[in-house]
């Protein structure tokens, strides 16, 4: 089997930035390549069009190589949701379908035209729900036809990606996960075995106390239970200064670990 058989590319999909890693080898996973394109948010109808046009373009010099592609979407992207422990479903149908219409109760119409997910959870336990457009999911498979060399093996978002990478970190009790981008900050705890609260909140979190009330703030929503714990992607230096504040114990994320899988939108 070629050593390209192996090559792994791992693509973070922004409102301004296209990004990627290139990993070849069979063990060592060694960097062959990592770039940035930049992309105009502006491109097309939506904040993810223009991303989408950029992969797409990106996509076009890839087709002849074999590739396993991992995408990881923008948590500007994503629309996320805690789903009450879905009681008397028989199967993952039933259990999408009142995740769809627990997104409908609190976004309206517009929810039908959302592709959702459901994680998985344990029985009786919330869930964490997510929702992209429809038509950015599509865009994103449509730029790996099944001609081309390179596949689409993952498509995820930014959250779900880096809890997954991150989740042998967590301590006992739980923990908070704190990731800021430009523009925006999402926010989510999980503890005793399930997600309990998620908020994505679109702002300027630029300064360890801006990052500081959004956390007193669902803190106090989840109850006075909830950990003072978090797991940050964030500017170390911001961490420090945030880890003097009211007694919370902060550990920062990598961007990418010593296995490269990705978890990374630029600061």
């Amino acid at each position: 089997m070629s050593r390209s058989w192996r090559d792994r590319l791992l693509v973070s999909l922004e409102p301004a930035a296209l990004r990627w890693v290139r990993l070849a080898g069979a063990w060592a996973h060694r960097v062959t390549d990592q770039r940035s394109v930049e992309v105009d948010p502006d491109e097309g109808r939506g904040a993810w069009h223009g991303a989408a046009a950029a992969l797409g373009r990106a996509a076009e010099t890839w087709r002849g190589e074999r590739l396993r592609v991992s995408v990881v979407l923008s948590n500007h992207f994503v629309r996320y949701a805690i789903v009450p422990a879905p009681e008397g479903a028989s199967g993952p149908d039933e259990e999408r379908a009142l995740a769809r219409f627990h997104f409908a109760k609190i976004h309206g119409e517009r929810a039908a035209a959302w592709e959702l997910r459901l994680g998985p959870g344990r029985s009786g336990s919330p869930r964490l729900a997510c929702a992209i457009d429809k038509d950015l999911f599509a865009a994103v498979k449509g730029c790996f036809p099944k001609e081309s060399r390179a596949r689409l093996v993952s498509l995820q978002p930014y959250l779900m990606s880096a809890f997954n990478l991150w989740r042998s970190r967590l301590p006992k009790e739980g923990a908070w996960f704190l990731l800021p981008e430009d523009g925006r900050a999402c926010l989510a705890l999980y503890a005793a075995g399930a997600w309990r609260a998620v908020q994505n909140s679109r702002g300027a979190f630029l300064a360890p106390e801006d990052w500081e009330a959004l956390l007193e703030r669902e803190r106090q929503r989840a109850g006075v239970d909830a950990p003072r714990t978090l797991l940050a992607r964030a500017d170390p230096r911001a961490l420090a200064a945030l880890r003097e504040v009211r007694g919370w114990n902060v550990s920062g994320l990598a961007a990418v670990d010593e296995r490269y899988a990705i978890g990374w939108t630029a600061q």
